[in-house]
């Protein structure tokens, strides 16, 4: 099962990308390559920078959560699991593959898996929150100014409609404490002449045990301010490196080229392809198109943007399961090759 389950993220990757490489010839190759020839370096310099910088207040984000919830640990090494994790969540459909986070963290870091948990919902509690406020006023914004087409505004709704649901559902498991554990322990008492499930049954009790100790830990302290000015300084980043590579080949003012990223953003998420590769992209050009600006030089500062910033994910992936897996070699020196 876990191997479809692989192949169909692979699938809908390929899928994206295909997208991708569509949007190129749709726009024209030649016509891509110019604009691009004829872009301002310094800008995608500065984007590569601060994009950087997004991916730097991302893993503080989470080396503060981690910090708090589990024991002492340096940022460094902290930093290539998170790497790996980054990677992950850009693989998967709407970052789905982190639910195997918590685990990496057990076998890289020796952290407990409920907390781990506690992290990745706690962390994604603000960036749905922030991508929620940023698309509605993208959306008054640019509804104001632009005449957008009715198939805008519906996937506008749905994608709030949904990020409203998975809002609400993670403070419901945020509240739920008592009665997950009880059903749990339950059902572990009714599975007493099945070892298996049992033990099953009593894992997931002690994992929510776990889980919900992390909120504990999480309350009464300044943590959740801290978290959220990093949210904010990260999305921040990844807006203005955004505006940068588009800039570099296209003068569009600030705003517009923010607001049209962000509802990309949105309509990328709710494609379900991994990281939105190719529908945000395309979504971009086509709300572009509305303003008069140009197609194909929007493209080019899109494609730039969207190639880039693959490249440093997977760049820093690969790099932190290459030193991942040379410190599990080192922590097992005398196993059998």
């Amino acid at each position: 099962m876990l191997g479809r389950r692989k192949i169909f993220y692979y699938l809908l990757f390929l899928l994206g990308t295909f997208l991708l490489v569509g949007t190129v010839f749709k726009l024209g190759p030649s016509e891509v390559g110019r604009s691009f020839l004829r872009a301002d370096f310094k800008f995608i310099g500065a984007g590569i920078v601060i994009y950087l910088g997004a991916v730097t207040f991302r893993s503080l984000r989470w080396y503060v959560l981690f910090r708090r919830l589990h024991q002492k640990i340096g940022y460094f090494r902290f930093l290539p699991t998170y790497f790996v994790s980054l990677m992950i969540g850009n693989l998967t459909p709407f970052k789905s593959g982190e639910v195997i986070v918590p685990y990496l963290f057990k076998k890289n870091l020796k952290s407990k898996v409920g907390k781990g948990f506690t992290l990745i919902l706690f962390d994604r509690f603000f960036d749905i929150l922030i991508l929620v406020l940023c698309m509605a006023m993208s959306f008054a914004l640019i509804g104001a100014k632009v005449d957008l087409p009715d198939v805008v505004r519906n996937l506008f709704w749905v994608a709030v409609l949904l990020f409203s649901l998975i809002l609400a559902l993670i403070i419901l498991i945020f509240g739920l404490r008592n009665q997950s554990q009880r059903f749990f322990r339950r059902l572990a008492l009714k599975s007493r002449k099945r070892v298996f499930w049992q033990k099953t049954f009593r894992w997931f009790s002690r994992e929510l045990g776990n889980f919900h100790q992390g909120i504990d830990l999480l309350k009464g302290s300044l943590i959740g301010y801290l978290i959220a000015l990093l949210a904010v300084f990260s999305w921040a980043c990844e807006f203005f490196a955004f505006y940068f590579f588009v800039r570099s080949v296209l003068d569009v003012p600030f705003w517009l080229i923010l607001a049209f990223q962000v509802l990309s953003i949105g309509i990328g998420i709710i494609s379900f392809i991994p990281a939105g590769t190719g529908v945000g992209t395309i979504s971009f050009v086509f709300l572009i198109s509305l303003t008069g600006y140009s197609v194909v030089d929007a493209g080019a500062g899109g494609i730039t943007a969207k190639v880039i910033s693959i490249l440093i994910i997977y760049l820093a992936g690969i790099s932190g399961l290459i030193f991942t897996r040379s410190l599990s070699r080192k922590a097992r020196p005398h196993a059998k090759v």
